[in-house]
């Protein structure tokens, strides 16, 4: 799987509140809870579908969901490229 074009936004909100190493300390050691973590973000889909960020939510899920992808955005947020 290629960069994401969301990868750049999620990495500034991410630098923006202080949340870059947590993230990348969360991929690194809690990957195996993402999958869950997709899950329970599903059941809020509803909720945020309408919003202006509705789909950028579900590319989160979708991300999340999916091992590999995790591991290529970890490898980007800590400045690997991809």
């Amino acid at each position: 799987m290629m960069k994401s074009n969301d990868w750049k936004s999620w990495e500034v909100f991410l630098e923006r509140w202080g949340l870059r190493s947590l993230a990348c300390e969360m991929m690194d050691h809690a990957r195996p809870l993402f999958p869950f973590a997709a899950q329970v973000m599903v059941l809020g889909l509803p909720l945020f579908k309408g919003s202006p960020f509705g789909a950028q939510y579900q590319r989160l899920i979708d991300m999340l969901g999916d091992e590999d992808h995790v591991a290529l955005f970890s490898k980007y947020l800590q400045g690997g490229g991809v």
